[in-house]
């Protein structure tokens, strides 16, 4: 099992009963990562979700080569959970083309965005 201090601390912040729930299903997924009541995120293999108490969701990754269960979320699901996380869906245009739906938690400036004299040309050709 493995988890961060923001995990605790989102731990820490439910409600006692829904913390309680929550302990016990990451207890659990200590000896089953992939229980029958979770769901695969769509897109990101070995992402699973599960529901919690009303309306809290817990959100974890396994890692197979590493053999570890990587704690991601547990907490209340507004709408735009997995856009927050990056986890956003993955929509195909027409032309079979992945476009990743999410939200940037920054805006990209010009000193951030790559040189476009190097984006536009490879091995010295315009593209």
């Amino acid at each position: 099992m493995r988890y961060d201090r923001h995990f605790l601390r989102l731990l820490a912040a439910l409600p006692g009963d829904i913390r309680a729930v929550a302990r016990q299903v990451i207890k659990d997924l200590a000896r089953e990562p992939r229980p029958t009541d979770a769901k695969e995120l769509d897109g990101y293999p070995d992402h699973w979700r599960m529901w919690l108490l009303r309306n809290h969701r817990l959100i974890w990754q396994v890692l197979e080569d590493e053999q570890v269960v990587d704690l991601i979320y547990v907490g209340p699901k507004p709408p735009d959970l997995y856009m927050q996380l990056g986890l956003g869906k993955r929509l195909r245009e027409a032309d079979d083309t992945l476009v990743y739906e999410f939200e940037l938690d920054r805006e990209v400036t010009a000193d951030a965005a790559p040189d476009a004299a190097a984006v536009a040309t490879e091995n010295g050709q315009e593209i």
